[in-house]
């Protein structure tokens, strides 16, 4: 058995285990957060919240986030209203996230920017994870998008995935990792 796909396993067994996905306004290294999913080890929706941004109001990435106006209402509080519980879903977590250090970039940078507690982060990210098991399947590639590594195990992705999409795509990734899934590709030679 493959040592990714034993970590896979490992991984699944922890009960603090959290599959987490954060959306900014935008790509922008100062972009605000804007929401943040969490799903469990059994792929539940552990939280969901929607944060109004400060910096930009009324600046949502719609395109890549999949959010609406109507999600991302006046009504969603400010980053401040929420970071103690943010917290509180995130500490004590194995926070496992395709590109983790974006995830802890835009932690670290709204909490900055806001003047707001840091805290701890532990977890890992899943995009390295991924591409090291493709390539050991003879994957030739050096950058692994969500969208290829969903396609690489004949997962359906869509287009546009919002962000409990996006979340669910990376439970499917590490069950595949796990179970030694074959990879749905064919080399180009």
């Amino acid at each position: 058995m493959n040592n990714l796909s034993l970590w896979a396993q490992a991984v699944l067994k922890m009960n603090n285990l959290t599959f987490c996905v954060i959306d900014t306004c935008s790509v922008e290294k100062d972009a605000d957060m804007i929401a943040l999913l969490t799903l469990n080890r059994e792929g539940i929706i552990d939280s969901a919240a929607y944060i109004h941004p400060g910096r930009t109001p009324g600046v949502y990435n719609t395109d890549y986030t999949g959010l609406t106006e109507s999600m991302m209402s006046a009504a969603s509080p400010d980053l401040a209203s929420v970071w103690d519980t943010l917290q509180e879903i995130l500490s004590g977590k194995y926070v496992l996230s395709y590109n983790f250090a974006f995830v802890r970039r835009v932690l670290s940078e709204n909490a900055e920017h806001y003047h707001l507690a840091r805290f701890a982060l532990i977890g890992e990210c899943l995009q390295q994870t991924a591409l090291l098991y493709f390539r050991s399947k003879g994957y030739p590639g050096v950058h692994l998008s969500l969208a290829t590594a969903c396609k690489l195990i004949g997962y359906a992705l869509p287009e546009r995935p919002d962000a409990f999409e996006r979340a669910v795509a990376q439970f499917a990734l590490l069950h595949a990792i796990a179970s030694e899934q074959a990879l749905q590709y064919e080399h180009p030679f």
